[in-house]
């Protein structure tokens, strides 16, 4: 009965840290060293974005969004951050180097899901600031 018991709380904490470590990597995927210019990144963001995975930097804990959370840059340096169809903020956007060869925004009207480096993967956005206890936010483009 010991043994049984051993051996299903092992494999419940295999399975449960396998799960984290997929989390992580799914985040890790688009945080890996990119360089880009400001050109290269400001064409690229240019569209409709939904936020669709958090990670929370207090605990790490990544979850699925449970907002509807959707920033829109548009190529005349304008943004807007919609919950649902209300307006969160709106303003300009430009690009700046935060560290080394790592973009960040810097907006008009700051907004807390558009914090932090900036990277890019498939038809995804990270705005990355877990590396001082912020929230990393994964957007994918609906454009």
């Amino acid at each position: 009965m010991k043994q049984t018991l051993l051996s299903l709380t092992i494999c419940f904490l295999l399975f449960s840290c396998k799960k984290n470590i997929s989390n992580d990597q799914f985040f890790l995927q688009c945080n890996n060293t990119q360089i880009l210019d400001s050109a290269t990144i400001s064409k690229k963001i240019v569209g409709s974005w939904i936020l669709i995975k958090q990670r929370l930097g207090s605990t790490g804990e990544v979850k699925v969004a449970d907002k509807n959370i959707r920033a829109i840059f548009n190529s005349d340096s304008t943004y807007v951050v919609l919950e649902d169809s209300s307006i969160l903020t709106q303003g300009n956007w430009s690009l700046k180097i935060v560290l080394d060869n790592m973009w960040g925004l810097v907006l008009t009207s700051p907004n807390n899901y558009l914090y932090g480096f900036i990277s890019f993967c498939n038809n995804e956005v990270s705005f990355s600031f877990s590396y001082l206890d912020g929230n990393d936010n994964l957007f994918e483009k609906t454009n």
